[in-house]
């Protein structure tokens, strides 16, 4: 018998700004929508977008604006959502938190995927990090008890520190296409005719990127080959101040930028 699940994000896996937590988001309930239970997803609202969809088989409602998600969530799942008998609420934490406990009486798994800290105040503005930051600080007291899954280790020893129950944490960890994700048949052409070091994800100022590039001048200096290049390729909007740093380092020449790129040069690249 399936069952009935309500997935509460922020973004889905077509919003403008979704990232990793929403491709994982995505790639789990597909699969569990196509195993035969029933997956709604609440997520946010952004300009222009459909209100309500279905994408691979999850029911999608968007609902409240991008900004302040978290406020709408408990009034839309008491008007909308309260009669529609979910077997559990998954709460995925991204960001600001949703407190499920304070509206859902059911049960109840929440997911963290990482913690900011104080590495949130390298990626905004002092009065929305702070924001954020508060917001982080007051997890414990809303999700102490709570059933929770990490995709780390790391993730679940930080929230074990914060009074997490261990033996109520279970850590699943991200999983890969294994079909998708595989190595290039011998002979094809590289996507590059230099040897290369390659960072694939979100171009973000909280990443720390800047660490890559002082770690290949590092690797440089102690005999890493002169014509290997470092290649950084990713949506995001810290390149500017990546290639400022990478001039300043000298490496001008040596690193390749690539941006936001295709599927096809993704797995190429890789």
């Amino acid at each position: 018998m399936g069952r009935n699940i309500l997935l509460v994000n922020w973004r889905d896996i077509q919003h403008p700004e979704a990232g990793g937590a929403e491709v994982h988001a995505h790639e789990i309930f597909s699969r569990i929508a196509a195993a035969g239970h029933r997956v709604t997803f609440l997520t946010c609202a952004w300009p222009g977008c459909a209100p309500e969809a279905v994408i691979d088989g999850i029911e999608v409602l968007r609902r409240g604006s991008n900004f302040t998600f978290n406020y709408s969530v408990p009034g839309i799942v008491r008007r909308e959502l309260a009669g529609r008998g979910f077997d559990i609420l998954v709460e995925d934490v991204n960001k600001i938190p949703f407190r499920s406990r304070s509206f859902w009486p059911g049960p109840r798994l929440i997911l963290f995927h990482h913690l900011f800290g104080g590495s949130i105040f390298r990626e905004t503005v002092f009065p929305v990090a702070a924001y954020v930051w508060l917001w982080e600080k007051m997890i414990p007291a809303f999700y102490r008890g709570e059933h929770c899954q990490a995709v780390s280790q790391d993730t679940a020893a930080e929230l074990v520190g914060l009074g997490f129950g261990r033996e109520r944490m279970k850590v699943v960890y991200n999983g890969i296409d294994s079909a998708l994700y595989t190595p290039a048949p011998p002979g094809d052409s590289p996507p590059l005719e230099e040897s290369y070091c390659l960072y694939m994800g979100r171009i973000k100022r909280y990443k720390r990127l800047d660490l890559v590039l002082e770690a290949f001048v590092r690797a440089r200096e102690e005999g890493l080959e002169r014509n290997v290049r470092l290649v950084f390729a990713g949506a995001g909007d810290d390149y500017p101040r990546l290639e400022s740093r990478a001039v300043a380092l000298g490496l001008r020449e040596t690193v390749i930028f690539e941006g936001r790129v295709s599927l096809e040069r993704k797995l190429a690249l890789l």
